[in-house]
């Protein structure tokens, strides 16, 4: 590959990565070499890449208020960083059936592949690519208590394989609380039941847009400062901590009346970061750990950057992270609205056109390209829709 980029510039190589239509292809060409990789991480890859692909990159925000029980959908795209007259605005159409068919349900788990796995009317569950408008009914789970948290991760593109990964409420033994787990497979188009994962009695595995997939595992972070980890293809579950400095340092991470902590998994360029806001309306801070870039050396933390060396708080009301979009922008929840966060310029900019925050729910990080794929499977039986 060195010859490779010795004949190539890297603006012509940057030019032809930001063409690129499939996702599968784009993520291949990550891990050709390191500068390709680096180079689809900048800041100004993706919103040009979503310009000239009309590929969709953003967030979905999932939000209830009184007047809508079940809640809406709303899809916020990080081409906004465009300028209005530079944009190609056809990707308006498609995400307004995106949300559209997503009011209909209500998602659950995300993937990096643009598949949701989604619920309806609490009963019914479905996988769906909202950018293809493609939904497929899956069957029930066998265990009926009620689900603690659910993930969806993508094994291969061609054929389409994925796995639902789902852990529900089960019983209390002494200091142990037990979770049933079960894995939804696509190629065999069915639940299978698998080992108990056990926490303390008071740990509970917070909320499912906590979490993250990274490389072939899938992680969730717990109230007592540890990570639940699955890994494919062994299908072993693992617990551990956050880093020592994190879980000993009280004062710092911990949250109390007057200054606010908000802990934040990430998938930071195919490994598992950590972010930590720790703010209150004098100083505060930004920090990213990330791992070792081998996924079985998780316990292995090491402090990548103290992002913000000034006080967000002063600047924005109630700041919590939603996401790291990339190295260099985060995306944050404030009271009043959502920003996109440059923390090296200091940088602070609204996201257009989007409505107040406030009752906000869940949000869930969304990439996917355009192309239709079958969601059924191998077993699964033609009862999906297209929108």
């Amino acid at each position: 590959m060195s010859t490779s980029e010795e004949l190539l510039p890297s603006d012509l190589i940057f030019e032809i990565l930001t063409r690129i239509t499939s996702l599968k292809a784009l993520d291949t060409c990550k891990s050709i070499c390191k500068s390709w990789n680096k180079l689809i991480h900048e800041p100004r890859f993706m919103p040009l890449y979503c310009q000239r692909t009309r590929n969709l990159s953003g967030y979905f925000i999932l939000d209830k208020d009184r007047t809508h029980r079940s809640g809406m959908t709303r899809f916020v795209s990080i081409d906004q960083l465009i300028e209005e007259e530079e944009k190609d605005c056809g990707s308006v159409y498609d995400v307004v059936y995106m949300e559209e068919l997503l009011d209909y349900l209500t998602i659950l788990a995300s993937c990096n592949q643009g598949i949701f796995c989604c619920l309806r009317r609490r009963k019914y569950y479905y996988a769906c690519k909202p950018a293809s408008r493609q939904c497929q009914l899956l069957l029930n789970p066998e265990i009926l208590y009620q689900t603690a948290a659910i993930a969806i991760m993508v094994l291969s593109s061609s054929p389409l394989r994925y796995k639902i990964v789902r852990l529900s409420v089960g019983c209390v033994e002494g200091d142990v609380r037990k979770y049933n787990s079960e894995i939804f497979d696509s190629k065999i188009w069915t639940w299978k039941e698998t080992q108990y994962v056990t926490l303390q009695r008071d740990e509970f595995i917070l909320r499912s847009s906590t979490t993250v997939s990274a490389g072939n595992s899938i992680y969730w972070l717990t109230s007592h400062d540890n990570v639940l980890a699955f890994h494919e293809p062994e299908g072993t579950f693992q617990k551990f901590p956050l880093p020592e400095e994190v879980v000993r340092d009280k004062n710092k991470y911990h949250y109390c009346k007057n200054w606010k902590v908000y802990k934040k998994l990430l998938d930071y360029q195919g490994r598992l970061g950590l972010i930590i806001i720790c703010n209150t309306q004098e100083q505060g801070e930004t920090e990213l750990w990330i791992t070792y870039e081998n996924p079985r050396n998780c316990t292995n933390w090491r402090e990548k950057i103290v992002m913000d060396k000034e006080n967000i708080g002063t600047s924005v009301t109630h700041p919590s992270l939603a996401g790291l979009y990339n190295d260099a922008v985060a995306f944050l929840k404030a009271f009043y609205r959502f920003v996109l966060y440059t923390p090296e310029i200091y940088s602070l900019s609204r996201v257009k056109g989007y409505y107040n925050p406030r009752h906000e729910r869940e949000i869930f990080r969304f990439r996917s390209d355009l192309e239709p794929v079958n969601l059924g499977g191998d077993g699964g039986t033609e009862i999906g829709f297209r929108w």
